[in-house]
């Protein structure tokens, strides 16, 4: 015996650029294999994502000569488990200005992130002090995770990146496309968080991030000065001081950060311990 599963959502284009379809996919089998367990043959489709309401329809059919396109067997279990965990914190893993020598050590692109994330979350406290209203939640899950898909695509250094408009296109489209294939990779109930804070931060939030990603950047460079090595970066450190420069100009919390943690990040470990009065 075979069987044919048919649903519908019953919703409009602009509420499907809202939920990925495979979101919607994992919802509506969980819902059809309920009703199919209760011995239904068809049922209605119900669902909250986000505050937003879905319905739809769905209907089964029995000793089908074979199985139509999207068809699933009523017995399939959605529960194989998800490599996206163990794949996200490879980027332990995966080395930071991978082809200049380093002297202070190397960066991996997990301890990168966690250095955006805590520079983004005293950036965006700054803010809010002073009057703007940044989601904590947001910036931290943002910047934690906004290089999750180099474990797919490496990392690759900016100046590569936008040497040309067509490369530069090229690598967002297959940088959105890795997260986004990641992503699919969750239980269908996880996906909606990590599609709404990665896939669509809030223009705020992403320019927040971007000014901590610029600044850590510059934290990594100015040590390596510092440490004699200007050699390798030397260019970095001026391109990256004087964006630095630039963005406090559109950004006072920015500013604010520089002028408060700045001076620090070129002591040595015993001012850093004097200074904190331990």
């Amino acid at each position: 015996m075979k069987a044919v599963i048919n649903f519908e959502w019953f919703i409009s284009e602009e509420m499907q650029h809202i939920t990925s379809e495979e979101t919607l996919k994992q919802l509506a089998l969980r819902n059809i294999k309920d009703g199919f367990d209760d011995g239904l043959k068809h049922g209605d489709l119900n669902a909250v994502i986000n505050g937003t309401e879905y319905k739809g329809h769905w209907h089964i059919d029995v000793e089908q000569a074979e199985v139509g396109v999207g068809a699933c067997p009523p017995a399939i279990e959605h529960n194989e488990p998800s490599p996206f965990m163990a794949l996200s914190q490879r980027q332990i893993h995966l080395k930071r200005w991978p082809l200049m020598r380093s002297v202070t050590g190397e960066d991996t692109v997990l301890g990168h992130s966690a250095a955006v994330a805590h520079i983004g979350l005293m950036m965006a406290l700054i803010a809010n002090k002073n009057g703007a209203n940044f989601d904590l939640t947001e910036v931290l899950t943002y910047g934690l995770l906004h290089d999750l898909q180099e474990v797919v695509c490496q990392d690759v250094a900016q100046p590569s990146k936008q040497s040309s408009p067509e490369l530069a296109a090229a690598f967002e489209a297959f940088e959105k496309k890795a997260l986004q294939s990641m992503i699919e990779t969750l239980p269908a109930p996880l996906q909606d968080f990590y599609a709404t804070k990665l896939l669509n931060p809030s223009p705020d939030v992403k320019n927040l991030i971007k000014n901590a990603d610029i600044y850590d950047a510059l934290r990594k460079s100015q040590d390596e000065c510092e440490a004699g090595n200007k050699k390798e970066f030397g260019l970095a450190y001026t391109r990256l001081l004087d964006e630095v420069a630039t963005r406090t100009k559109t950004n006072s919390y920015l500013s604010e950060f520089h002028e408060t943690f700045g001076e620090a990040y070129s002591w040595s470990f015993d001012q850093l311990v004097a200074h904190s009065h331990i």
